[in-house]
């Protein structure tokens, strides 16, 4: 992200999204980004999901993960658009169905969307409003991890979101993370 004016305020569109290579170079996957957030891949590496936080959606890219490449960009799910405004999406995880987790941000919740269709297939509700990110964990990837921050609240807030900073861990939602790809970098 970009430099920023005040604290937690960036200069929109002043990013970008890297690509480390096994081979230790560096190269641009797409530039004009506000925040980078909420990464993942499908089980094919074909399709990369992204999310620029101050944009409010979730998109899409086809993926050549052995280049590196990315192209034909496209919205997956815009949180203008079906009223979840001005709460947007932060980090993301991937689950064994190919469906996203996406934290949430301001709205307590973590909604499951499925890409095929653009749809919130599942929602968990927390305590605590300011939702930062989410990853699989425990022995079969079943509990879904979710970060949380006090940052930014009020003394009032705190007072009625007394778990905000905490992390969170969900079981029973049915569904299952995909295990990490390795990574090999020759530094």
């Amino acid at each position: 992200m970009g430099a920023t004016d005040v604290p937690d305020n960036p200069n929109p569109y002043q990013g970008s999204l890297y690509v480390l290579h096994n081979d230790a170079t560096v190269t641009t996957a797409l530039d004009k980004v506000s925040i980078s957030n909420g990464l993942a891949w499908n089980t094919a590496n074909d399709t990369f999901y992204f999310v620029d936080t101050c944009e409010y959606k979730v998109e899409a890219l086809e993926c050549d993960f052995q280049k590196g490449c990315l192209d034909k960009r496209r919205t997956l799910f815009d949180y203008r658009c079906h009223g979840i405004y001005p709460s947007f999406p932060d980090g993301m995880a991937i689950d064994t169905e190919g469906n996203l987790w996406v934290a949430c941000f301001g709205a307590a919740k973590v909604h499951c969307i499925e890409p095929s269709t653009g749809k919130v297939k599942k929602v968990v509700e927390l305590p605590t409003n300011s939702i930062t990110s989410v990853c699989w964990g425990g022995p079969q990837l079943d509990h879904l991890y979710v970060t949380t921050t006090k940052k930014g609240l009020t003394k009032e807030q705190l007072i009625s979101q007394p778990h905000a900073g905490a992390v969170f861990r969900i079981t029973g939602t049915g569904s299952r993370g995909t295990e990490a790809p390795e990574c090999n970098v020759a530094l």
